[in-house]
């Protein structure tokens, strides 16, 4: 929970070329802390995403996000 939390601190970066598995039932188990970090990181940003797609601010999505 506090990852998730110090990682709404900052706005995501949507200029980055950069992909989200949805589905990882047939992924590989994350190999370390900072891998899950980053799977987790991306979660995050994918669900930013998703509600700044829907015309909320970053301020709005973050909100939302942390009530989560």
């Amino acid at each position: 929970m506090a990852f998730a939390l110090e990682v709404l601190k900052k706005e995501p970066d949507f200029t980055l070329d950069e992909t989200f598995e949805f589905d990882r039932e047939h992924a590989p188990w994350a190999a370390s802390t900072a891998e899950l970090d980053d799977l987790w990181a991306q979660a995050g940003q994918n669900d930013a995403l998703s509600l700044m797609l829907t015309d909320k601010t970053w301020p709005e999505a973050r909100d939302i996000l942390q009530k989560r």
